[in-house]
């Protein structure tokens, strides 16, 4: 048994190594941009093209979007580069760059075709009714035992927050609240009823669909 499992993270060792190699590798040569199409279903709006683009991880390695940043801005400080190509037949098409940083500011270079820049950011509803299911564990709060559990989220407030939260598992259901930490995933707490009797303060760990 002791040797399967020192052959095992041996295995385990060998492959994260050459793994890290391959990884070093490409962040020295700075990431080639790899791209996928998107057609939208509604023909009225133009296809886009996705890339991405990772910036080399060693300083003394230059990167491959310098021409298109503004004085100040690195690569490692920009969230994404929107180009926009306009049809200027029978000239030469014409690209806009639209610039965001990491920390929020938008970058749009000064030319004859663009007279102004609006940037329209949608912040979600007070109050939003959906139909909200997930699944994830509960932890009493001795943290001496987990179930698998299930919750319904009728309303979600601020984009981030369910309340109430009904939550359902092996030895109850309850009624509570969870918040959001990471996309779809959410923590939270509940006070459940159990099957038997009684009462108990249950923590959720949930992903929401």
């Amino acid at each position: 048994m002791i040797r399967t499992i020192k052959y095992t993270a041996i295995i385990i060792v060998c492959g994260t190594m050459i793994y890290l190699i391959t990884r070093v590798e490409r962040c020295g040569k700075g990431g080639t941009p790899s791209q996928t199409i998107e057609v939208p279903s509604d023909s009225n709006f133009a296809p886009i093209v996705k890339q991405e683009y990772t910036p080399p991880s060693l300083p003394f390695i230059k990167g491959r979007m310098k021409g298109k940043l503004p004085k100040g801005i690195g690569e490692r400080d920009v969230k994404k580069i929107t180009d926009i190509t306009l049809s200027n037949k029978p000239k030469k098409d014409e690209t806009i760059s639209i610039i965001e940083t990491k920390n929020g500011n938008i970058f749009v270079a000064k030319d004859s075709s663009v007279k102004s820049v609006t940037v329209i950011e949608f912040e979600p509803p007070i109050m939003s009714l959906q139909i909200g299911f997930g699944a994830g564990l509960s932890l009493d709060y001795k943290c001496k035992r987990i179930s698998p559990a299930a919750i319904f989220a009728p309303i979600e407030w601020i984009g981030w927050l369910h309340i109430p939260v009904v939550s359902a598992d092996l030895d109850g259901v309850g009624l509570g609240a969870q918040a959001r930490v990471y996309h779809n995933i959410f923590v939270g707490a509940a006070n459940h009823w159990r099957y038997d009797s009684g009462t108990q303060v249950k923590f959720l760990l949930t992903y929401n669909f």
